[in-house]
């Protein structure tokens, strides 16, 4: 049996573990490398092409290399099916991407690298790159198990900020490259009143962006994570002048502030914002109330942010 190859590494057949070795070659998708392994199994020795010859060695030269030898059917049965388990792997991987996140294990809190897979893409998923990911108060109450939910181990993160590097086939909204944002809710049953009203916020079985379990039974999980898989529904466009650090906060702090001031404060001619508390979202609220033009006034029990909004420290006016 002829294999054409211009560098090649032999290895004695009684030293390497056939079966292990093959394994390897199928799930780093070796296509050619795999063949020839099986065949060069056959001739005695393991015989491997350079990058430039497996390049041009593919399928079809396989096949053509072995239709001189007296076993053309059995090995072209053998390698028939082991494509078919190759492309059918191939394919499941795809499907399913590791990533690595960052989650808490226990009510301590802290945070340790954990790799996971992410759920299956659909027709109207949109694959995420996280690029920035806020951190919300939130965040600290779930990973401390402080509200008695939490279901470890927990990968938080819900104002998420990245860009799309693949979305199905029924996503219009989207391409690949652009900047996008993921809140603190990823689904949502679709059909209720409230989810025909686009407040899918107040539906009963809305699903949150980690610490939830999402309709093909898995949890959730959030932008504390290298990639993300979300439904378009629930992706929102990032403008191109605004740095992704920056957007992330939005996505929780600043549409909770925005929301009422922007629902019931609309009008009044001379609007007046009250903003109780400035901590987070208090601040963004500030931020947000005056560049809506609201007259804003800052109610706190701590006497130092009476100097700071004095001093112009806190944009207030």
């Amino acid at each position: 049996m002829q294999i054409v190859c211009l560098e090649r590494w032999e290895v004695a057949l009684e030293n390497i573990d056939h079966g292990s070795t093959l394994e390897l070659l199928l799930t780093t998708f070796e296509l050619p490398l795999a063949f020839m392994f099986y065949c060069s199994t056959i001739k005695g020795r393991l015989e491997f092409p350079n990058e430039t010859d497996q390049n041009e060695f593919g399928l079809l030269g396989c096949m053509e290399s072995l239709s001189s030898t007296p076993i053309i059917f059995v090995v072209h049965f053998m390698i028939a099916h082991r494509a078919v388990q190759i492309l059918n792997l191939s394919i499941q991987r795809m499907e399913e991407r590791k990533v690595i996140g960052w989650a808490a294990r226990d009510p301590s809190g802290i945070l340790s690298p954990y790799p996971f897979t992410l759920r299956k893409a659909g027709a109207e998923d949109v694959h995420i790159k996280v690029l920035d990911c806020g951190i919300d108060h939130t965040d600290l109450h779930q990973m401390r198990n402080e509200v008695h939910m939490t279901n470890y181990p927990l990968v938080p993160g819900h104002e998420v900020v990245g860009e799309v590097i693949e979305f199905g086939s029924e996503v219009k909204r989207f391409q690949v490259g652009d900047m996008v944002g993921v809140g603190c809710t990823v689904g949502s049953c679709g059909e209720c009143f409230s989810c025909k009203s686009n407040m899918e916020q107040y539906c009963d079985n809305r699903i949150f962006t980690y610490n939830g379990i999402y309709k093909d039974g898995r949890p959730t999980t959030g932008g504390f994570s290298s990639a993300m898989v979300v439904h378009q529904k629930f992706v929102v466009k990032i403008p191109e002048k605004l740095a992704p650090e920056q957007a992330a906060p939005l996505l929780s702090a600043g549409v909770t502030a925005y929301s009422p001031l922007k629902q019931f404060m609309v009008h009044e001619k001379v609007p007046r914002a009250g903003i109780l508390g400035l901590g987070g979202v208090g601040h963004m609220g500030v931020q947000i109330a005056k560049a809506m033009g609201h007259h804003v006034t800052v109610i706190s029990s701590i006497r130092a942010l009476r100097r700071r909004c004095f001093l112009g420290e806190l944009q207030c006016k």
